[in-house]
């Protein structure tokens, strides 16, 4: 890929934060229509990263990032008490602040054009603290959606979401990348980075891998991100003991973190 095709290209980058280094000397670019995922331990950098990627936490090294991204975060800023509805949501990814009646009509069309591609079309009109915790990470999946940014980042995505949630999310995830928009997504589940990931950055305060999943989840590769939170079951198989892993099953196979 040359670096024209890249949509986000990081050399050496390093992020400091809460007056230490939290991440350091990391490597790695997203190609169009790619999902990178970026796994390590608990406090290894994955939030970390995207926020240095958007442009909300300092970084140094060489990054380039071309276009604007949309990003899901872990735990929604919406307070499920506030007075909105699901669209009044994913109208946020849709058009800037402005008072609702001048929302321009496309904006609109968009932001229920993404919560359909959830799965919640008939859901628009809802008050956003009536929904189940998936329905709402859908939300704010939607919101994400409506701008139709070219970058997509999503950080642990599927933590807190039933299975019709992760089915209808991972669906909107495989519409995106084929037209085109490259996806980084923070993920715990190593069973997920190895059978839907097009490449894996293995992340444990550095880069400890980066490149397909094959390569970048190695036992060698896993011991030295995890370090005694590893434990080998079998030649094919690891499990992390990790406090915010969690289990389930993505139709391929078991998870292994």
């Amino acid at each position: 890929m040359s670096s024209a095709d890249r949509l986000i290209s990081a050399e050496g980058l390093a992020v400091d934060r809460g007056g230490a280094r939290a991440i350091d000397g990391v490597s790695f670019d997203l190609g169009p229509g790619e999902l990178v995922a970026v796994v390590g331990p608990n406090g290894g950098g994955k939030s970390t990263l995207l926020l240095a990627l958007l442009g909300l936490l300092p970084s140094t090294g060489r990054l380039e990032v071309a276009g604007p991204c949309a990003h899901v975060p872990q735990h929604g800023p919406v307070d499920p008490d506030f007075p909105i509805t699901a669209i009044g949501v994913a109208l946020q990814g849709a058009a800037p602040p402005r008072p609702f009646w001048r929302v321009p009509r496309r904006a609109r069309e968009a932001a229920h054009a993404a919560l359909a591609e959830v799965g919640l079309a008939d859901a628009a009109e809802r008050p956003y603290g009536t929904l189940s915790g998936g329905q709402r990470q859908r939300v704010l999946m939607a919101r994400a959606l409506a701008g139709r940014a070219p970058i997509l980042f999503l950080d642990e995505p599927f933590s807190a979401v039933d299975a019709p949630s992760e089915a209808a999310m991972l669906e909107a995830i495989d519409a995106e990348r084929a037209r085109g928009v490259g996806v980084l997504l923070a993920t715990h589940d190593l069973a997920f980075a190895t059978q839907r990931a097009d490449r894996v950055l293995l992340l444990a305060g550095r880069a400890h891998a980066f490149g397909p999943p094959a390569e970048a989840l190695a036992a060698d590769r896993l011991r030295s991100a995890y370090g005694g939170r590893l434990l080998m079951l079998d030649d094919d198989a690891v499990a992390v003991a990790d406090d915010h892993c969690h289990d389930h099953d993505h139709g391929h196979g078991r998870q292994g973190g």
